[in-house]
Order: structure tokens, then C-alpha cells, then sequence
């Protein structure tokens, strides 16, 4: 099954969230961290890091993949689910979609 074949990944209900549980935390990507290249206060702000149509050239998916040899985050990695799903919304085109419930 391709990527064109699954469901669509929601920005707004599915990966915010994920990035702001798991990297958003207090000190390190949130508005007053020190993550540097993003913050997860809202779409905007994450798309620096990510490539659309290419999670291998996307700086997000090669973090939470260890492409570079440092995982993020660092002391709790994303679930191979979480990171699938990151995988598939970059895949997609990465858009900022809100899908119902």
C-alpha cells in the first residue's frame, strides 16, 4: 500500500500534539526553550525543520530517527508509531490539516 492510499494524517489532532507532549516540554522546544531551530507553538513554526513530500531530507524525521546519532528526544524517543505517522504526514505534503473527529 502506498502513501497516497492511507488516510490523511491531521496536522491539528494528530502530530501538534505528538511534538507538543514529546518535544514542546519546558526547556528545551516550547516558546522559552532553548531548541534553536523550532518551537511547537503551531504549524509555522515547525515548518523550518520539515521538507514536505521528503521525510528523509527532513530535519524532524532525521532527529526522531537517530539519522544524525541523536535521538530526540532524548531521554523519552518517540513510539515507532508516533514516528510512522510523522513519516506519513511529511509524506503526504506535510499540510496543515484539521480533520473531524
Amino acid at each position: 500500500m502506498g502513501i497516497s492510499q492511507l488516510d490523511t494524517v491531521c496536522f491539528q489532532t494528530q502530530i501538534l500534539p505528538i511534538l507538543q507532549t514529546s518535544c514542546g516540554i519546558a526547556g528545551c522546544h516550547d516558546a522559552g526553550g532553548e531548541g534553536g531551530e523550532f518551537t511547537t507553538d503551531s504549524y509555522q513554526t515547525i515548518m523550518p525543520i520539515v521538507k514536505p513530500g521528503s521525510a528523509a531530507k527532513s530535519k524532524i524525521y532525521q532527529v526522531i530517527t537517530a539519522v544524525n546519532g541523536n535521538m530526540m528526544p532524548p531521554k523519552r524517543p518517540l513510539t515507532k508509531d508516533q514516528r510512522t505517522l510523522i513519516l506519513v504526514w511529511i509524506e503526504q505534503g506535510a499540510n496543515n490539516t484539521t480533520c473531524n473527529p
